[in-house]
């Protein structure tokens, strides 16, 4: 009987035993779990910080060289920056045969922009021009790069209608409005910025491809 006794508790402790290494397995287990899970979080969120430092300096990267060529040395009126943007892209344009037909005003125009920042001029004007024209450099026919811009005064706003000429079967919306350039880690970055600064003082853009042209509808507030 004592046999059986002591056979007993012995297979009891075998078996405590067994679950103490058990529970010691898998603490260590679930302790080197979390700090493996630690650890990638911590990697992931090093990642997300240098991702948005890299994409934050090419983001300023884009619009430095505008901002350094109509500002630097300076000392302009919001009114004389918004004519000297319009006059000097528009003259790249025509270099490029680009053909502009302007309906607009510039000196009516240009006083929309009093209260405005030098920046927020340059990024709006320059990015919305650079787009249309690079569209319009895509049409091998010389003939068709065409841009037309027009203002006026809406119910809720100043609209300024730029509608620039492009390749048929490119389609800017479907696209995401993402860049075509070939240099696209130094480009993309246009879109971006003119809805920031649109944003920033109460307006709005839209859209419109329509197959052979493509058009940006701004109001401004």
């Amino acid at each position: 009987m004592w046999k059986w006794i002591i056979l007993g508790i012995a297979l009891a402790l075998l078996i405590l035993v067994i679950q103490i290494r058990t529970y010691r397995n898998r603490k260590k287990i679930e302790s080197e779990s979390k700090m493996i899970m630690d650890e990638i979080h911590k990697r992931s969120e090093q990642y997300a910080v240098a991702s948005k430092r890299y994409t934050d300096e090419r983001y300023i990267r884009h619009d430095i060289w505008e901002q350094r060529e109509y500002l630097d040395g300076s000392d302009l009126s919001a009114q004389e920056v918004v004519r000297l943007v319009m006059e000097r892209k528009l003259a790249y344009a025509t270099e490029k045969d680009v053909r502009c037909i302007i309906n607009i005003d510039l000196n009516t125009y240009a006083d929309q922009f009093a209260d405005w920042s030098l920046q927020d001029i340059v990024s709006l004007l320059t990015n919305l021009l650079n787009n249309a024209i690079e569209s319009c450099l895509r049409i091998e026919n010389v003939e068709d790069r065409i841009i037309r811009l027009s203002y006026g005064q809406g119910d809720s706003g100043h609209i300024l209608c730029i509608e620039n000429a492009k390749p048929s079967n490119i389609h800017p919306l479907e696209q995401g409005m993402i860049t075509s350039k070939e240099d696209s880690e130094q480009h993309g970055y246009g879109t971006r910025i003119i809805q920031e600064v649109i944003d920033e003082h109460g307006g709005d853009i839209r859209y419109y491809d329509k197959g052979n042209c493509f058009v940006s509808v701004v109001r401004l507030s």
